[in-house]
């Protein structure tokens, strides 16, 4: 199996079990984030603690199997770390979508990660794996 074919599994498996699916009941924020040329739709629910550390994430919506994965990606890897340290991973998952291979170490990241880089070669798609992003840092605010 190739890297490119372990990528596309890593993302359909998160397409079909999405990890936190759902809404929380004692959220502290909350976001939407909507992508107008597709429709997608994301929502997330977030509990922090006050100390600043993400305790739950989970996420509701619709849309492509991408997005979706994405969204269950992100809730798997920013549960418990700081609000800084999940300002980090977005930032590192918009510079993965916008630099060459090469201008990023792709083995440093996780395997989920680096299973968003494949869209990197389809420029409509990458709204797609960044719209759950672009919420979680609207709801960090």
């Amino acid at each position: 199996m190739n890297l490119k074919d372990n990528q596309t599994d890593i993302l359909v498996r998160h397409y079909k079990a999405p990890l936190n699916k759902g809404r929380l009941s004692d959220e502290t924020a909350y976001e939407t984030a909507y992508n107008p040329k597709c429709g997608d739709v994301i929502h997330l629910s977030i509990r922090i603690d006050s100390n600043g550390l993400i305790k739950k994430v989970m996420f509701d919506g619709h849309g492509c199997m991408i997005c979706l994965a994405s969204a269950s990606i992100l809730t798997d890897k920013v549960n418990n770390l700081s609000t800084g340290d999940a300002h980090h991973l977005i930032n590192t998952v918009e510079k993965l979508l916008k630099l060459n291979k090469d201008e990023i170490d792709l083995e440093s990241l996780p395997d989920d990660i680096q299973a968003l880089s494949s869209v990197r070669s389809f420029p409509t798609r990458t709204q797609c794996v960044t719209l759950a992003w672009h919420a979680l840092r609207q709801a960090l605010k």
